[in-house]
């Protein structure tokens, strides 16, 4: 097993590790993804040590620290490879995109991921303010002037209209 676009291995559960950061970038991905703690990065399964702690504690972290809520679109199982078991987190593709990491830091705004082949990365812009509803055409005279629109749904918050156009966006 190999990591590609869909397939991302983490060694163990950190409070260092941004899995919110991976699973965004996978709700805002056309095709979702999944993730498998207990993997090193060759792909080789080193297993996890408390397997029902480290599933609520995902469980938990997934469900309060992305927004809109991505509950139902991920789940979290127990797989074993090679005899050894590992967490495997499926996440679908998102329908209420685009979808948002809360701020790790004490900064009232919020950081969007897109999932670019295999790299995670922050979009470069940070999200303007909203009214109470995470769907961008609900409130496009929130956003500031200099953001163009890309299509009539979605604004342009990557700072590149070919990705926003690009069926990874999701339109």
């Amino acid at each position: 097993m190999i990591e590609t676009n869909r397939i991302e291995f983490k060694r163990e559960l950190t409070r260092d590790l941004d899995i919110e950061k991976e699973v965004v970038a996978f709700l805002n991905y056309r095709e979702g993804g999944i993730i498998y703690i207990g993997v090193d990065d060759a792909g080789k399964p080193v297993g996890v040590q408390d397997i029902d702690g480290d599933m609520l504690a995902i469980k938990n972290r997934l469900r309060d620290n992305i927004l809109p809520s991505p509950m139902g679109l991920f789940d979290v199982t127990v797989e074993r490879i090679e005899g050894v078991p590992v967490i495997k987190v499926f996440v679908s593709s998102g329908s209420e995109k685009p979808y948002l990491q809360k701020a790790v830091w004490s900064l009232p705004d919020r950081l969007l991921y897109v999932c670019r082949d295999s790299l995670r990365m922050a979009s470069g812009r940070r999200e303007p303010p909203r009214k109470n509803n995470f769907h961008p055409e609900n409130y496009p005279e929130n956003y500031p002037k200099e953001i163009n629109h890309c299509s009539e749904n979605y604004p342009r918050i990557f700072g590149s209209a070919s990705l926003c156009n690009s069926a990874e966006y999701g339109s």
